[in-house]
């Protein structure tokens, strides 16, 4: 798998979880926070999110860094 399938499948991962506790990304991405654009990138697989993002986001969508990263818990 490559960087981008990654990252887009990092992307697609979040998006789900966090549609599932707020559906609005604005919203969430102030929770965070971070900038909506930011989160949007993420989403979208351009862009990885940092470890301390990562961490942030397995608290704030009850899963665990590993369901984000990888796909499994």
């Amino acid at each position: 798998m490559t960087r981008s399938e990654m990252q887009a499948a990092m992307g697609t991962r979040i998006r789900l979880a966090r549609e599932a506790i707020e559906p609005d990304r604005a919203a969430f991405a102030r929770m965070l926070p971070v900038d909506p654009a930011t989160l949007r990138r993420i989403e979208d697989g351009e862009t990885a999110p940092s470890v301390f993002l990562v961490m942030e986001l397995a608290r704030r969508l009850r899963v665990s860094p590993n369901h984000i990263i990888l796909g499994h818990d």
